[in-house]
């Protein structure tokens, strides 16, 4: 049994690697390096993009967080990601729908109370008319409420989505237009 694993293995690994072109591989004018020069500069131009690429990642914002920091506090998610004006009106609707909503559900309450402690008729059905208004209008503000959270949430994706595009774009922008250059790894200064 032993033999026959070993050989099928053997096979496999024969079939696999039988047919590498170590040629192809080995050959160093396959990535456009003519000489030992043009070699030499993509590993610089390589190692430049790597040092940007840290900076970008300091700076990147995971969209899956931003979206739970708006989902617990609508806004922080845009505040962020320096979205403040977007932020800041996503926050006073959803503050604004909320007071309206809790106003609307004490009016409610109130004449909820006066209506079970009503025994005559004629209050009876005057409280419970009187608390039907204030409910739908408290369930149609919890609605707009629950919207403008979703919307808050949703929207938080595409801004750091943009934002992280941003981040990229000023990285390179800042590393075209400057000699000197501050990163992770030190100080650089070119010519």
């Amino acid at each position: 049994m032993k033999n026959i694993i070993l050989i099928a293995l053997s096979l496999i690994f024969v079939d696999c690697f039988g047919e590498f072109d170590l040629e192809s591989f080995s050959n160093p004018r396959k990535y456009g390096w003519e000489t030992y020069e043009d070699r030499r500069n993509a590993g610089k131009e390589l190692y430049e993009k790597q040092k940007l690429l840290q900076l970008y990642h300091m700076n990147y914002q995971k969209p899956l967080v931003n979206a739970g920091r708006s989902a617990l506090v609508p806004g922080w998610g845009h505040f962020a990601v320096e979205r403040y004006t977007k932020g800041q009106i996503l926050l006073g609707m959803e503050i604004i729908f909320a007071g309206t909503t809790f106003y609307y559900y004490d009016q409610y309450r109130d004449y909820y109370d006066k209506y079970e402690a009503a025994s005559q008729s004629d209050k009876i059905q005057y409280y419970f008319d009187k608390a039907q208004t204030p409910y739908r209008l408290a369930g149609s503000f919890f609605g707009l409420y629950c919207l403008v959270w979703i919307y808050t949430v949703y929207d938080t994706f595409l801004v750091t989505d943009d934002y992280n595009g941003d981040i990229w774009d000023k990285i390179i922008k800042n590393h075209r237009e400057s000699a000197f250059t501050v990163t992770p790894t030190g100080f650089s200064y070119r010519f």
